[in-house]
């Protein structure tokens, strides 16, 4: 498994994450439909960001490894259920992936916040499911079976749980 370590984004890095997220939006083209501006970069609202160094209880990250940064996970206090936890986004870079990276960072997110935790996936994202399942169960040790229900006018399937 490869070495690595969760770093807090401080707000003078925020032009990394925008850049790291031109990857995710890229991957995630491959589900939603996502427009392009004329210069080739995906269109993508970042103000919705600036929660993450403005409000309480949003906590972002950077995963890095050895080489570099790997990916990023966004988390929060999900609005209404201050009580749960909620990874709103969470990428790592191809270089990166099937190396247990993912899975160890998770852990370390959930040993770093105790409670009650949710993670929202697209139904149609296979490759998220497959991820998500086989992480949190390797984090709780026991089967998480994802939940359909309707945010924002769009289904999302939830998987919840509590360590």
């Amino acid at each position: 498994m490869a070495t690595f370590n969760l770093q807090p984004i401080p707000a003078n890095q925020r032009g990394v994450l925008e850049a790291l997220f031109q990857f995710y939006l890229y991957e995630l083209s491959a589900i939603v439909e996502l427009r392009q501006s004329d210069d080739g970069y995906f269109s993508y609202d970042f103000s919705v960001l600036d929660k993450y160094w403005s409000a309480p209880h949003h906590y972002p990250y950077f995963i890095s490894a050895e080489s570099g940064i790997a990916g990023f996970e966004l988390v929060r206090q999900y609005p209404g259920l201050d009580q749960r936890y909620d990874i709103e986004q969470f990428f790592i870079l191809a270089a990166h992936k099937r190396k247990g990276l993912g899975a160890s960072a998770l852990a370390q997110l959930l040993e770093k916040y105790p409670g009650d935790w949710q993670i929202r996936v697209l139904p149609e994202n296979l490759v998220a499911h497959r991820f998500w399942q086989r992480s949190i169960e390797r984090a709780i040790g026991q089967q998480c079976t994802p939940t359909a229900k309707l945010e924002d006018n769009l289904v999302m399937d939830f998987y919840e749980f509590a360590v």
